[in-house]
């Protein structure tokens, strides 16, 4: 049972991790002039970010969660 619940967790893991790297991909490629877009991308992928939070690309991060 044990087994089935970690390989499960991996599964979600490995999932949320592809999401992350999906949409880092289309965060790295936006156009700069599109701030507005490019937080809520951001805050899509770390949660919580201030209204004056700038992230310049290329930006990486593993899961965008703890």
């Amino acid at each position: 049972m044990r087994k089935l619940v970690k390989m499960q967790e991996d599964k979600n893991f490995k999932v949320a991790k592809q999401i992350c790297k999906n949409k880092l991909n289309l965060f790295n490629n936006m156009d700069f002039a599109k701030q507005s877009e490019r937080l809520e991308m951001i805050r899509s992928i770390l949660g919580y970010v201030g209204d004056n939070t700038e992230i310049m690309p290329p930006f990486w991060c593993d899961m965008g969660q703890n």
